[in-house]
């Protein structure tokens, strides 16, 4: 659909309530107009807090569309200096990633025994999500199957859901997770050598700069790891060039300057994403 070149006018509206003010539909609502006899760019017009924004553009500049043409220039600009290989999303791991459903204690298809204390042979820490509430509590370790290796690795649990497309959070908090730990399916994770590394990684799920390339793909609460597709990775190591304990906003202004963002893209950013709280 968006090599149709024939597909002559699409309107998107940010919010569904727009036109249907009684009507909550999450990422939104379009319409387009395809006539057999037009071929070229489209005319599009985004709608957003009741400000509608028209411009000629082609729609398939990526695979996806991004429905802000502004965010879609900034991604074009981080991805144009990033190998595909070195993105976020290859370091994230897939859904239910130790094979431990939401609910391990009421799972019928996939149930597992949790422990509210540590003992010899339940001693693995399990991060889950019961009543909206996280909890840390212990699982045995060989009763895991999927993604052993990574069990003794220093860790990031990142929600698999929070926020949505027009939320200006984007993602949940981020969790450090020391060896020795497992996460339920409510998060998905990122592996690392280092508890320095984790945090540096941490430090970077707050940045702005990192939550508004994930909203170019996110346009619900849910977070799987193809939303980090358009985020560079970095180096979290001690000799990063990035200097990961300046603090999320100086984190941000070097990241704006090391991708060589504009003061009118730093601005559209610092007004489209909020900070993330502890």
């Amino acid at each position: 659909m968006l090599n149709n070149e024939q597909l002559e006018t699409l309107v998107a509206y940010v919010s569904s309530r727009s036109l249907f003010p009684n009507v909550e539909i999450k990422g939104g609502i379009c319409y387009y107009f395809i006539n057999n006899e037009y071929s070229g760019d489209c005319q599009y017009t985004l709608v957003q807090d009741n400000i509608s924004h028209t411009l000629m553009r082609k729609l398939n500049d990526f695979d996806v569309l991004i429905r802000e043409p502004q965010l879609g220039k900034i991604v074009k600009k981080v991805m144009a200096v990033t190998a595909p290989e070195a993105v976020v999303s290859t370091i994230v791991s897939s859904d239910t990633p130790f094979g431990i459903a939401s609910n391990p204690k009421t799972s019928k298809k996939n149930p597992c025994k949790v422990y509210a204390v540590s003992a010899p042979n339940h001693d693995t820490l399990l991060f889950h999500i019961e009543k909206q509430k996280r909890k840390v509590e212990y699982v045995e370790r060989g009763r895991i199957r999927k993604n052993v290796s990574a069990i003794d690795k220093n860790k990031v649990f990142i929600p698999v859901a929070g926020g949505s497309g027009s939320d200006m959070t984007v993602l949940g908090r981020p969790e450090y997770a020391p060896c020795n730990s497992v996460c339920s399916q409510s998060y998905l994770f990122a592996a690392f050598e280092t508890p320095e590394e984790a945090g540096n990684f941490i430090a970077y799920i707050k940045t702005k700069f990192l939550r508004v390339l994930v909203s170019a793909v996110k346009i619900s609460q849910s977070a799987p790891k193809r939303v980090y597709r358009f985020v560079p990775l970095q180096n979290f190591g001690n000799d990063s060039d990035i200097n990961w304990s300046a603090g999320t906003e100086k984190i941000d202004r070097q990241l704006y300057q090391k991708y060589g963002l504009s003061e009118e893209e730093i601005t559209y950013i610092e007004g489209r994403i909020k900070l993330m709280h502890e």
